[in-house]
Parts: C-alpha cells; sequence; structure tokens
C-alpha cells in the first residue's frame, strides 16, 4: 500500500459504489445488512471446486447468516478461476441467494467492490466496535496475494482506529497445512494472521465426518458431490508408487475406510471384514501395484514408504494383503472386477454423479450408503474450521452458550507463530452441528 493512498473518509461518510456486482447468485454492494446481529462479519476465503469441503462450509455459514451474522465469500484463484468456482456453487445450490443482504459472495480479486474497501463503509456495516473474523479456507498465490494484502491492510487500519476487532481462523497445522504451508501460501496466510488480535487453527486430524445424513442435512448437492468424493477416494487408489503404498496397507487410511465402509454396507450373508479372502486376481493386482519396480514408482518415493512402513508397523507384504482384501471388498459389494485397480485420478470419474462410464459405480455406493445413513465417510476440514468459528462466536455472544470448551481442546499458549492450536473432541456429529447453526438467532454482546 503506497504511503501516497488518500486516508480513508470519516465513518459517516456517504461513500457509495458507482456500480453493483453480480457474481453468480450474491450481488455485493456497500450497503447495510438488514439482519439481527449488526455487530459481527465473517469473511470467508474459499476454494470451492475441489473436495465439497468449501461447499459445505458455505451451507453451513449461510445458516450463521439467517441467524444474524454477515458474511462474505471470497473466491480465490488458481486451477479454476474464481469465476468457475462459483459457478460450480450455484450449480451445488450453496450460493447465497440473489437478493440476499446479508450473505455475499464474489472473487478474490473483486474484494474491494464490497464495503471491506472502504473504511468507512465497512464501519457504517458494524453498529458498536465490530467484530470480524476471517476464515482461511484456501491456499492463496500469484495475483490473488496482492488482494489478500490489501484487504489485510485495510482490516489493521480500521482495527487501529478502534472501529473492529479482527481474529484469524484457519483449517490445519498453521505453516504445514496447504492453506498456510512454507512458500508463497504461507505469505498470504501470514499477513492476514499477523493483523488479527487473535488466531486459531483446527488440528487436521481430528475432524467432523461426512455421513449420508450429514451431508444431505447440508443440501442435496453437498450430498451428491460429496457422495462422489467418497466413492472416488475410497474405491480409487493413489498413483502407484512409495509415497502412497502405506494407505493401503493396516492403519492406512484407505484401509480404514474402506473397512468402515465395508461393515457398514455389506449384508447378512457377506463374510465379515476378516474373513474376506482375496482371489488370485486380486492378489495378482495388488502385488503389481505394491512391486516397488512398478514404472510409477522412484527411488525418493521408495525412501519414504520404507518410514512410513516403519511408522505404521507394516511390512511389504501387508500392503499387498490390504490392497487384496479391499478390491476383494468392492467385488462382494458392488460387483466391481477385483482384478481391477481403479485410480482416483482417472478421468471418468468427473462428473460421475450426473453419469458417464461410472456413474453406476457411484450410483451403487451411494445407495447403500442411504441404508446406513449415519456411517462416516470421509474428514470434513473446512466444516471443522467452521464450527470452531460457530463455537467462538458462541462464547461471545448474550444469547447463546459457550461451545468452545465443550467441542475443542484449545492450547493455553500460542505456537511458535504466534496462533493457538484447536483440536476437536468428537463429541457431536456434522449434522447435530449443522442443526445448531440453523436454530436461533445471535445477539450482540
Amino acid at each position: 500500500m503506497s504511503s501516497n493512498t488518500p486516508p480513508p473518509p470519516p465513518v459517516n461518510s456517504a461513500t457509495t459504489l458507482d456500480k453493483e456486482i453480480t457474481v453468480g447468485c450474491g450481488h455485493i454492494t456497500p450497503e447495510k445488512f438488514d439482519i439481527k446481529d449488526t455487530h459481527t462479519l465473517i469473511i470467508v476465503i474459499e476454494d470451492p471446486g475441489e473436495e465439497c469441503d468449501d461447499e459445505a462450509n458455505k451451507a453451513m455459514m449461510n445458516r450463521l447468516a439467517k441467524g444474524g451474522i454477515k458474511v462474505i465469500y471470497l473466491a480465490v484463484n488458481g486451477d479454476k478461476t474464481s469465476r468457475e468456482r462459483l459457478a460450480h456453487c450455484d450449480d451445488m445450490k450453496v450460493s447465497p441467494p440473489q437478493d440476499s443482504r446479508h450473505a455475499k459472495q464474489v472473487g478474490l480479486e473483486d474484494w474491494d467492490t464490497t464495503c471491506l474497501m472502504n473504511i468507512g463503509d465497512l464501519a457504517n456495516n458494524l453498529d458498536k466496535k465490530g467484530r470480524v473474523v476471517v476464515q482461511h479456507n484456501a491456499p492463496v498465490f500469484g495475483e490473488d496475494e496482492d488482494h489478500v494484502e490489501g484487504l489485510a491492510y485495510h482490516l489493521e487500519q480500521a482495527k487501529r482506529r478502534g472501529y473492529i476487532d479482527f481474529v484469524y481462523f484457519t483449517q490445519g497445522t498453521f505453516g504445514k497445512c496447504v492453506n498456510s504451508a512454507d512458500g508463497k501460501g504461507k505469505t498470504a496466510a501470514s499477513r492476514l494472521k499477523r493483523k488479527a488480535k487473535d488466531a486459531f487453527y483446527t488440528d487436521s486430524t481430528k475432524n467432523m465426518m461426512f455421513s449420508y445424513n450429514s451431508a444431505k442435512a447440508l443440501g442435496e448437492g453437498v450430498l451428491r458431490v460429496s457422495g462422489l468424493v467418497f466413492v472416488q477416494n475410497t474405491l480409487g487408489r493413489a498413483p502407484a508408487h512409495g509415497f502412497c503404498r502405506h494407505l493401503v496397507g493396516p492403519r492406512g487410511a484407505n484401509y480404514n475406510s474402506t473397512k468402515s465402509m465395508y461393515m457398514n454396507a455389506k449384508k447378512d450373508t457377506d463374510p465379515e471384514w476378516d474373513a474376506i479372502k482375496p482371489s488370485p486376481k486380486a492378489i495378482a493386482a495388488a502385488e503389481a501395484y505394491c512391486d516397488p519396480k512398478n514404472p510409477e514408482n522412484f527411488a525418493k518415493a521408495e525412501e519414504f514408504s520404507a518410514s512410513k512402513r516403519e511408522m505404521l508397523k507394516q511390512t511389504c507384504q501387508d500392503q499387498i494383503d490390504g490392497l487384496a482384501k479391499m478390491l476383494q471388498a468392492f467385488n462382494v459389494l458392488f460387483g466391481i472386477d477385483e482384478g481391477t485397480v481403479l485410480y482416483s485420478s482417472d478421468k471418468r470419474w468427473e462428473n460421475a454423479d450426473k453419469g458417464g462410464e461410472f456413474y453406476g459405480i457411484y450410483k451403487a455406493v451411494l445407495d447403500a450408503m442411504k441404508d446406513k445413513p449415519d456411517a462416516e465417510w470421509s474428514p470434513a476440514y473446512d466444516p471443522t474450521c467452521a464450527a470452531l468459528v460457530y463455537a467462538f462466536l458462541c462464547d461471545e455472544s448474550a444469547s447463546k452458550k459457550s461451545k468452545v470448551a465443550e467441542w475443542f481442546d484449545v492450547s493455553k499458549k500460542p505456537e511458535e507463530d504466534d496462533i493457538f492450536p484447536a483440536t476437536w473432541k468428537g463429541v457431536a456429529t456434522l449434522g447435530e452441528v449443522t442443526k445448531e447453526m440453523t436454530d436461533g438467532e445471535f445477539e450482540s454482546i
């Protein structure tokens, strides 16, 4: 920000935009939000169109908006443009309504078309001393870094003038998770975190979980797409090299999720998990995948594989046996050829929830999960961070019971990056948290 930047107008300034910007289903204006709580604004930096976490997070935050919290969603660019990401939200029906005056969405590059750009407009949107929460759910790269720098500058100026308090939340260990990893991602994240009064992150190893019921509670779009992510990542394997091989051995993430799905979806006439006997075809396919001489493998990956085997107390044969059992389980449940290893990177998974060659596989798994609606699918990373934001707001609200200590273990001391880790206790389901976020209104302190 140049030293020649003119000072912001006074709080009572009548500054407005010359035009309205329309993106997706939410239009952005600097006008006051017409809702109950005029005290709180949540800014969500998001990358919808990846693994459905952001879309579920948005569906949860939309519920807070209906209860009295103002929300502005800022979609990043990257593999997809911000407009593609917001169009995806439209398709999933998680965008705020077109005429909403309390929840807005826009590309991160257009953040300055909102009340965030002008400190006078920002202050006019918040009664008393405003409370601004930034939920940082996406890595920020390239030109988006400049936009984050501008956003951080304006929030800092508003804080210095006593108009707002500013709190930062992110998902995953700061400096290690993709949202804030060392390099450019951490540069943008640090700019925001340093300006905040307090900062928190959620431990990425402890999360709420998607299930058929919890996904459906967030909307049919979330159910459809989170279901596809679950099917693709459960039935589809990562590349056949040493960086991924531990996932299919005992205590590996893919092995555990397949076992959980099998035990929940199997018929009474199907064998128990421990009684599954892989066929010669399944064993041969598993041996080829786990072979260190597999063309996908390379030396550094093999070194990593050895360290993971030691960590998880696996042998090479354990990994072969684990994958063979998984392939046989898919055959028992869904009739998939046990001699075929499906890959999560296969292009046939794209839009398989709507049709195509893999639609039959997708539908078979979702139909099985419908009969076991509370069986856990896959981690809900961003929604767990949303639960921490909600708990924080509850603790500071005049109309809600304290939630942080009930749901999270929060360190009493910050880590070296001056950020507090918070670990999900697992005392509520995603569906239960969603219901809590839907019920009632917030009141200003």
